[in-house]
């Protein structure tokens, strides 16, 4: 959880309407309110089923007396653009646009507050042939080393950070 210091979601207890609620085992971003009757939150449309997700969270949110609405992104890009300029509330970041967040807002602008619980344990998993001669990290020196998206953190950037150290 990070958010913009100052802002009226970003406190670790979100009072809205008479419900409190308690943010935990959450990666999201907040910035300065859009509305004052309601918390807009990004999230990006990386997988169908997001919106899907979003509209049963829409639902429990709303019911549970938190005025919540979602607004889908393409790109984690556009998603941290339109939180810092104020456009929505919340953005639902993965590990790149946090640091893309913190990057753009500066670090005494922003608080991080937490993240999914089931990312806590994620790894990734470097293999190679039994044939290749491989055993180590070293021994990939000047090797050909094919990664996942190059802006995906589990695929390829926490994999390459290590393996150049």
């Amino acid at each position: 959880l990070l958010c913009r210091a100052g802002s009226r979601v970003c406190n670790p207890t979100l009072q809205l309407s008479s419900k409190v609620l308690k943010p935990r085992n959450y990666w999201v971003h907040c910035s300065p309110s859009v509305r004052s009757d309601q918390v807009l939150m990004g999230a990006v449309s990386y997988d169908p089923a997001v919106g899907d997700i979003w509209e049963k969270m829409k639902v429990y949110l709303n019911g549970a007396g938190c005025p919540f609405d979602f607004q889908l992104y393409s790109n984690y890009e556009q998603q941290v653009a339109a939180l810092m300029a104020g456009h929505i509330d919340i953005a639902w970041n993965g590990p790149v646009a946090h640091v893309m967040c913190r990057s753009i807002a500066g670090p005494d602008n922003v608080v991080s507050l937490g993240m999914r619980d089931v990312d806590r344990d994620f790894v990734s998993v470097c293999v190679a042939r039994k044939d290749a001669g491989i055993s180590s990290a070293a021994d990939i020196q000047d090797k050909n080393v094919v990664t996942g998206a190059y802006d995906s953190p589990q695929a390829h950037i926490v994999p390459m950070f290590w393996l150049e150290k």
